[in-house]
């Protein structure tokens, strides 16, 4: 059974950062309507923002890169879900005060979502000196 591919990216800023759309990419495929990332948007602070990526035909790959900006430096975001599904790829790079978390979904093989979390570098430090 042949299928559009799709990632849905969602991005939840857990900082006192603001986010800003500084260039953004589809590499394959095209961004779902609703969901294109704009140049110059913003993601407040405790804030989030979901972008999506849909194949132009069946079974054909799909990706894309979302760079943003904060004032501790740059977050890239790339993501490749090719032919084969489980070669899936993704790449998020945060400055060093920031830390990041990431979970999927897999819907189908033809369908993911990727959930990434941004949280202060020093959360992650206090959170691991924690007795458990």
């Amino acid at each position: 059974m042949q299928s559009n591919r799709q990632v849905d990216v969602i991005l939840q800023n857990n900082t006192q950062e603001l986010l800003t759309v500084e260039s953004c990419q589809t590499i394959f495929g095209s961004w779902a309507q609703s969901y294109a990332p704009r140049i110059g948007t913003a993601i407040t602070k405790q804030g989030s923002g979901k972008w999506s990526t849909v194949s132009d035909f069946d079974d054909y790959q799909v990706g894309a890169y979302v760079r943003l900006g904060s004032t501790k430096g740059y977050i890239d975001i790339e993501w490749i879900l090719p032919k084969n599904a489980a070669e899936f790829q993704h790449s998020v790079q945060v400055p060093v005060d920031l830390r990041r978390q990431i979970r999927f979904v897999m819907a189908s093989a033809s369908y993911r979502v990727m959930v990434i979390t941004l949280l202060p570098a020093e959360l992650i430090a206090e959170l691991d000196a924690m007795p458990g």
